[in-house]
């Protein structure tokens, strides 16, 4: 099984890229991997009214970079092998053109006002539609959670190794199965509890006819994918009622997920979880990381599963 060799991390100087970082850190240390810390400057094409665009673009340059060193120092331990790149352009683009190169990317969703977008708009959903790569996505709420158990000094999911309970939400389409490898081969190597959720979202006209037919069937389902997958036969089997989105984090939180495994496409109601509506209620409001498997990945991430744990 591959090992993970590179690690993006995209900060912005914010305190939600800063657990990021810390986390992309903690993971690069247990697998021996390149850490790639990336910040981004706006293009001077984009500044206005500079009369020496040439002195202003390295004078912007120099002092990120020395920002992005200190950070570094600040998040990342000493035997890390870590890269910083600044780069100048469109923040999509840069980011993407650096995904290309690692096997995993580890952000945060939210950061400074610039970064407003990346909850799931436009820039993440560059990166994500054109990564080969899976993505460790970090939310508003996991970082907040990172930072408040950090300062009482008890064991932080957003850091998350080892993970105990790993959430595996699925639409019975080709592009979840894939991503349910990769939570199989986590769970595994973590001696994790795998859950594995089906949500059934009611229809307008009879629905408790509707739930036990519906049941049923999800049930036989279940059966059938353990079959296809025997790794898969302890896992417990959860059916959510309800809107798709808040199921998720209802059994999240109430289950103490540590880290949600999930496709970035299904079918249906679930193209939303292409970084639509689903996606960005869950990963707002879960205090856990989630880890997404672009469609073109192949169990990239399973390398997770090589990692130390203490």
């Amino acid at each position: 099984m591959s090992r993970i060799k590179k690690i993006l991390c995209p900060t912005d100087w914010s305190e939600p890229s800063r657990v990021a970082l810390q986390t992309a850190a903690k993971l690069a240390l247990q697998e021996g991997a390149d850490l790639l810390v990336i910040h981004v400057l706006p293009s001077l094409g984009l500044v206005r009214g500079i009369s020496s665009a040439a002195s202003l673009g390295a004078a912007m340059k120099h002092e990120a970079y020395e920002k992005l060193t200190a950070l570094i120092a600040e998040c990342v331990p000493s035997d890390v092998r870590v890269y910083p790149l600044i780069r100048v352009g469109e923040e999509a683009d840069e980011i993407h053109l650096a995904a290309l190169q690692v096997d995993v990317v580890v952000m945060s969703t939210h950061g400074r006002s610039g970064w407003a977008h990346w909850a799931f708009g436009s820039v993440a959903e560059t990166v994500l539609l054109g990564s080969t790569c899976p993505i460790f996505v970090i939310g508003p709420t996991g970082t907040r959670q990172a930072k408040d158990e950090t300062r009482e000094g008890v064991r932080n999911p957003s850091f998350g190794f080892p993970f105990k309970q790993v959430l595996w939400p699925t639409d019975w389409s080709e592009p979840s199965e894939r991503a349910l490898d990769d939570a199989i081969a986590i769970s595994a190597r973590h001696g994790a509890q795998l859950l594995m959720l089906h949500v059934l979202e009611p229809p307008e006209m009879e629905p408790l006819v509707w739930e036990r037919r519906q049941r049923a069937e999800m049930q036989e389902r279940f059966r059938e994918l353990c079959a296809r997958k025997p790794e898969a036969k302890e896992a417990q089997q959860l059916i959510g009622y309800g809107v798709a989105a808040e199921e998720i984090i209802r059994i999240a939180v109430e289950k103490g997920v540590d880290l949600i495994v999930m496709s970035t496409q299904g079918r249906t109601a679930w193209q939303r979880l292409k970084l639509g509506s689903v996606a960005q209620k869950v990963v707002r409001q879960v205090p856990c990381p989630i880890l997404l498997i672009p469609l073109h990945t192949a169990t990239a991430y399973s390398a997770i599963t090589e990692l130390e744990v203490a």
